[in-house]
């Protein structure tokens, strides 16, 4: 945050969703695991798949079938990151 103004990361901030915080670590990389898993079983090779882990909505991106990155549905603000 030191190399950006507070607005522009909170504004940054509101743009994305994330994994619900109150999940570990390791709770998220099963939770991506098991969504890619699923998004692979029903076809899927390329482009956002959204599915229920956990009772959450995860996406997962792929490219080619390739796991690039996945992401929750949790909104937050700066204020739930501590700052």
């Amino acid at each position: 945050m030191s190399k950006r103004s507070r607005n522009d990361v909170a504004r940054d901030i509101a743009e994305r969703s994330f994994f619900n915080k109150n999940w570990s670590n390791s709770k998220i990389t099963e939770a991506t695991q098991m969504a890619y898993n699923q998004a692979l079983q029903r076809g899927a090779t390329n482009g956002r798949h959204t599915v229920t882990v956990f009772g959450e909505k995860i996406t997962v991106q792929l490219n080619n079938g390739t796991f690039q990155t996945a992401w929750g549905q949790h909104k937050y603000k700066l204020s739930d990151f501590g700052f």
